[in-house]
């Protein structure tokens, strides 16, 4: 009879309805590009996506993709939430299902719903705005360089920088211009510092210093920095996007997540190129 008792107090677990994806510590632009995923395939599904953005590398308190994009009109399947929903089925249960889904969205529609997700806050656009108007209006081509944890542990292959200045001058050698503006941006200084040195006098390198120096990107000493130095970098870092979506040409790597980043929510008129994976991939 206790026994009886017993089970019949129990609650049965609510019904999940509904989908559930939440920011963590990893880096910047694979919160941006999962958060985008979870959107098209919680779209896909018809049900509602529940956003807990609130957690990351900054903070525990800092709402990452509410403060740095504008919340898009006609997202009203999107909620965001500062908790967890017991009603929803997180995001990362559904990893095999979601990379399906992916592989038969075609990176051109991936492109089409990134812009229209992804437009920069205006508190954070002004932030942004006065570390990069001492850059040249026009900049004829933008590099990213990846090292740090990401070659160290195998996910990327590493690739030297003679690489880089080499798919730069093929494209900038067809142009009949004097000089050129390159921007740069990498996680390594050393990298940006062997960059300027081997590229040709007619290039004009530039660059925005991040606050925290490394000689590579780890992810866990990135977080372990200062709360200042990290939003500091951050805002930089978001600069550096914004300069880059902007320009004619991008060399960067589709292995990285700012890679794919820069290919789905570049302007229509930029040719993104990949050097070590020459389809996109999603992930």
């Amino acid at each position: 009879m206790t026994s009886w008792l017993k089970q019949s107090s129990v609650k049965p677990l609510p019904k999940k309805d509904s989908l559930f994806f939440e920011t963590d510590s990893a880096g910047f632009c694979a919160q941006f590009n999962n958060y985008l995923y979870a959107t098209l395939y919680a779209r896909s599904l018809k049900t509602r996506l529940y956003v807990n953005d609130t957690t990351n590398s900054l903070s525990i308190r800092y709402p990452l993709l509410r403060n740095t994009f504008v919340p898009v009109a006609d997202l009203s399947d999107v909620q965001f939430t500062d908790g967890q929903i017991l009603t929803a089925s997180s995001i990362k249960n559904r990893a095999v299902p979601l990379r399906v889904f992916l592989n038969a969205v075609t990176p051109a529609n991936l492109r089409v719903a990134a812009r229209s997700i992804f437009e920069w806050n205006d508190t954070l656009l002004e932030k942004m705005m006065k570390l990069v108007d001492h850059l040249p209006s026009e900049i004829d081509v933008a590099v990213h360089m990846r090292g740090g944890d990401k070659i160290v542990t195998g996910e990327m292959r590493p690739l030297t920088v003679d690489q880089y200045v080499r798919e730069v001058e093929t494209y900038l050698r067809s142009s009949k211009k004097q000089s050129y503006n390159v921007f740069v941006m990498s996680d390594s200084p050393e990298r940006i510092e062997e960059f300027t040195k081997k590229a040709p006098s007619s290039w004009k390198v530039h660059t925005l210093r991040s606050p925290i120096s490394m000689g590579g990107h780890v992810q866990r000493f990135f977080n372990a920095a200062p709360a200042r130095e990290r939003m500091d970098s951050y805002i930089s870092f978001m600069a550096e996007l914004y300069v880059a979506q902007r320009v004619p040409r991008i060399v960067c790597t589709f292995s990285s997540n700012v890679g794919r980043f820069l290919y789905l929510t570049a302007d229509d008129r930029t040719t993104v190129v990949s050097i070590d994976e020459s389809k996109f991939v999603a992930f």
